[in-house]
């Protein structure tokens, strides 16, 4: 449950799905940049849990909801299969966007391991 890497040009942000909000919205802060994302219980909730039910939060009006701010992520399906679809672009049309049917299904399509979020300054 680490942070695998921060691009400080274009401020995506690519961590493990176990990252605690907080430890991620720090992390960005000592970097001028914050996570799109802010919620009550930050210090205990998990980025992974907040992309697989479409957490919400106190920044949902400025900086929209996930389904914009995650660029990509990586899932693990019932079958076993890994799905790997850490795109870290802010437009990607070569295909199906399959990000969006994890983000907000609550774990009933799979898994989700890693996620990549634009973060704004």
């Amino acid at each position: 449950n680490k942070i695998q890497s921060f691009d400080d040009v274009s401020g995506t942000l690519v961590v493990d799905a176990g990252v605690i909000l907080e430890t991620a919205d720090q992390f960005l802060a000592d970097k001028g940049y914050i996570f799109p994302l802010d919620l009550g219980a930050k210090g205990s909730c998990h980025v992974g849990g907040n992309v697989a039910t479409n957490a919400g939060g106190l920044r949902l009006l400025r900086y929209g909801s996930l389904h914009g701010n995650v660029l990509g992520l990586e899932a693990v399906l019932p079958d076993g299969t890994v799905v790997e679809d850490l795109c870290t672009l802010r437009k990607n049309n070569t295909g199906y966007d399959l990000k969006q049917l994890f983000i907000g299904g609550e774990g009933t399509v799979g898994i989700i391991t890693k996620v990549s979020v634009i973060c704004p300054q």
